[in-house]
Formats: structure tokens, C-alpha cells, sequence
């Protein structure tokens, strides 16, 4: 009698030391689950296009992305469609950014308000000091970034169509030079943002159509410059129209009824 109770009572003990062993190492393994658990305070990652006011008159589209409390992007105007950089930094919802030139200069500071729908504070130039309200709501419009424009795009098919456009970038915008066999001409660049369709349409201002037929009529701001679609290493320009819709844009290359101006790299 006395060796079962002996027995019984070591089999207790040794349970008793199992489920010790057993909650100690599910202890430590929470403990290891907490550890890696990321730091409070880190702004959650999105990226939001939105599209407001710049002092409750300029229609702006800013795209930014927010990751680690970094913060990038670009806005524009819609009028221009250049896209302007933004850097800086968001800590909780409030966010400090900053507008650069081409040199890489800082311009003008933006501060407010971030969230994946709103973004709203106030614009300063760095200059003087002035500011400027801003309001900015969360849109579906789809953004395409700009490639890097400047450089020097010739046609690219081998046609009587000798063509070279030399396009530079200045803190106001874009200018070009315009070459073919029988005119040397210059101006403005112009972008435009097909936001429906995400596309970037460009217009070199002064170069007027050859033969405008009936969009001179429907619309002559259309006819009084080249206008293309804008891809990343091309300009794509229909130069001429069909029966219903007679035009021709470049009487240099009138038999060409597109032109795919390629950069040259």
C-alpha cells in the first residue's frame, strides 16, 4: 500500500512540473509575439490623388505618397499641368512639405492636414512669406506622372519628313525649338492632363496648322498649335485628318498622317 501511494504521489509531481514547463513556454513565446510587434506612431502607407482649391480660385491635382513618415509626391495647376516635386515629412495626420525648382531649390512650404481623403492647411512662398489657403478632397481621376520631358525628339520613320524638336525646361515651364527643311521656329510647351483617360497631351504653341478645315471653326485655339500625346519616350501627332474630318497640320510632312517623334537617349 505504502508503494502505490508512493507511486501516485510522484506521478502528481511530475504533472505538476510538466504543466509548469508547459505555461513557461507559452509565456516566453507571447513575450517574443510582443517584441516584434511595429512601433506606435508611424503613419499609416497609403497613396490618394486629390484635386481643390489653391487660394479658393486655382484648381490644383496633388498626388502623394506616404510611407515611414516620408512623404512624396507632385501637385500641378490645371491650367498648366507642369508637375511641381514635394518632399517632407507626416507625423500623426499633420504633414510639413516642400515645393522645389528644377535646381532642386526650396520654394515654398506646405503645411495642414493629411488623410486618405482630405488634405487641407495653407501654401507659403519661402520668398516673402506669403500664403495661401488650400482645400483638397480625395478624386478618382487618374494621375499620370509626367515622363521627363526635355530633350531632342526627331521622326522617327523614314520618310521626306526631316523633323527635330528640341524641347529645354526653364523655373517657368518648357520651351522648344522647332526644325524642318523648310522652317526654323520657336515658343511655349504646353502640357495638358487627360485625366478620364490618363493620358498627357503636350502643344507647341505658334506652330499653326497648314490646313486647318473645319476645327479652325469648332475650335481655333486647337489649330494655332502642334499638339501630340505624350508618352515616355515619344510624341505622337496626327498630322492629318480623313474625309469626314479634313486637316493637315504640317505641310512638311503632309504625306506622314501620323508622326512619332522619338527621343533621343
Amino acid at each position: 500500500m505504502k508503494y502505490i501511494v508512493t507511486i501516485l504521489a510522484v506521478c502528481c509531481l511530475m504533472a505538476a512540473c510538466n504543466n509548469n514547463s508547459k505555461e513557461t513556454t507559452t509565456t516566453e513565446s507571447n513575450a517574443a509575439v510582443n517584441d516584434e510587434t511595429p512601433a506606435t506612431g508611424a503613419s499609416p502607407a497609403f497613396t490618394q490623388n486629390y484635386f481643390g482649391q489653391l487660394n479658393n480660385n486655382n484648381n490644383v491635382y496633388v498626388q502623394l505618397s506616404v510611407k515611414n513618415n516620408q512623404v512624396n509626391g507632385i501637385y500641378f495647376y490645371e491650367s498648366q499641368g507642369i508637375d511641381i516635386p514635394l518632399q517632407g515629412t507626416m507625423q500623426g495626420d499633420s504633414v510639413v512639405l516642400f515645393e522645389t525648382d528644377t535646381a532642386g531649390t526650396r520654394t515654398a512650404r506646405i503645411s495642414g492636414t493629411l488623410s486618405n481623403n482630405s488634405f487641407a492647411g495653407q501654401w507659403e512662398r519661402l520668398q516673402d512669406g506669403k500664403t495661401y489657403p488650400l482645400n483638397f478632397k480625395a478624386t478618382h481621376k487618374n494621375i499620370k506622372p509626367l515622363p521627363v520631358i526635355a530633350g531632342t525628339y526627331r521622326n522617327s520613320a523614314k520618310t521626306v519628313c526631316k523633323l527635330t524638336i528640341i524641347i529645354t525646361r526653364s523655373n517657368t515651364g518648357y520651351d522648344y525649338r522647332f526644325q524642318s527643311p523648310t522652317r526654323n521656329l520657336a515658343g511655349k510647351v504646353m502640357i495638358s492632363r487627360g485625366l478620364n483617360e490618363g493620358e498627357n497631351y503636350i502643344m507647341f504653341q505658334g506652330i499653326k496648322w497648314a490646313e486647318p478645315g473645319e476645327t479652325a471653326k469648332t475650335n481655333p485655339a486647337a489649330a494655332s498649335g502642334l499638339d501630340g500625346q505624350l508618352n515616355d519616350s515619344e510624341i505622337l501627332i496626327q498630322n492629318a485628318g480623313n474625309a469626314m474630318n479634313y486637316f493637315t497640320k504640317l505641310a512638311e510632312c503632309e504625306d506622314d498622317k501620323y508622326i512619332t517623334l522619338k527621343k533621343e537617349y
